[in-house]
């Protein structure tokens, strides 16, 4: 006779079986390379193709990881284009300080920083993924004189704090404990710190979306929910555009639910500078399909 721990073990077995398979149908529709540049340190930690080209793409990743999420498949931009691909301020390799609120503005004055520091006088194409597209969007508005387009794709843009909370509080339990419960938010990033090796190993089996290097990577930082409050939620990012003197293209996938596509679609209606393409996929559209995403980049370059 079967006994209670046989079945238990039974079902422990299924369980690993079918977490097994969710890993690898998630990552067989991810098409990634580890990036070949050479990271270094220009006040945030950036990959930089080099080169005197007048225009260059500036690549900014989302919350869940670093700027490898933008892999060897966009460094293929290059030597066409000058590639620059930071880490943002508190992820991953770039600098955590612990003095400063996350805001908007201490995000783009970082990039705009460390793109003065390697040399980036040219034209900027600023390309953003998720949380990425609001500061891709911010950097254009501190230096629009420079840019020739904005590309966001999953663009994490709202109208206000309070769509952008019933838009996020949909996305699942770890998401509402960082935006609804900041004292929540902040203990579970301390736990993060202390137990890095802990979170790293969970990571990849957790985030099976994600290749496992750029899922390990984001459990590096210090300022996950101060950047999703700030950026995200608090900075009605939506209304920027109506400021842009500069093409801005908007990539949603099919199946995402994280960007409002009425309020894009809307956006696009009424400012001729904006427009909304959807394409298959889900919100990594960067990794299931950097070739079309690189063509978009290339083409926004002029």
């Amino acid at each position: 006779m079967i006994d209670l721990w046989q079945w238990g073990a039974a079902g422990g077995v299924v369980c690993l079986g079918a977490l097994a398979a969710w890993v690898l149908v998630a990552r067989r529709r991810v098409h990634w390379t580890a990036p070949r540049l050479t990271e270094r340190r220009a006040g945030l930690t950036v990959r930089d193709s080099g080169g005197a080209g007048d225009c260059t793409v500036v690549l900014l990743h989302g919350l869940a990881g670093s700027g490898r999420y933008f892999g060897a498949e966009f460094e293929a931009l290059a030597p066409e284009l000058r590639v620059v691909i930071p880490d943002l301020l508190g992820f991953a390799r770039s600098p955590r300080p612990t003095d400063i609120g996350y805001l908007v503005d201490d995000h783009v004055d970082a990039i705009l920083g460390a793109l003065a520091e390697i040399e980036v006088t040219g034209d900027l194409v600023v390309v953003g993924h998720s949380t990425g597209c609001v500061l891709a969007l911010a950097v254009a508005r501190a230096v629009p004189e420079r840019v020739r387009a904005v590309v966001g794709f999953g663009p994490a843009v709202y109208r206000d704090a309070a769509h952008a909370r019933g838009r996020l509080e949909g996305l699942g339990l770890m998401t509402r404990l960082f935006l609804l419960d900041s004292d929540t938010g902040q203990r579970m990033c301390q736990w993060s710190c202390r137990n890095r090796a802990r979170s790293a190993a969970l990571a990849p089996l957790l985030r099976p979306d994600l290749p496992a290097p750029i899922a390990r990577d984001g459990v590096e930082h210090n300022s996950y929910s101060r950047t999703l409050r700030h950026v995200i939620v608090e900075s009605a990012s939506l209304g920027w555009l109506r400021e842009a003197t500069y093409p801005v293209h908007f990539v949603v996938g099919s199946r995402d639910e994280i960007p409002d596509l009425d309020a894009l679609t809307a956006a696009s209606s009424e400012l001729d500078v904006v427009s909304v393409e959807v394409w298959p996929g889900d919100h990594n559209l960067p990794l299931t399909d950097p070739e079309r995403c690189c063509q978009l980049i290339r083409s926004s370059a002029g």
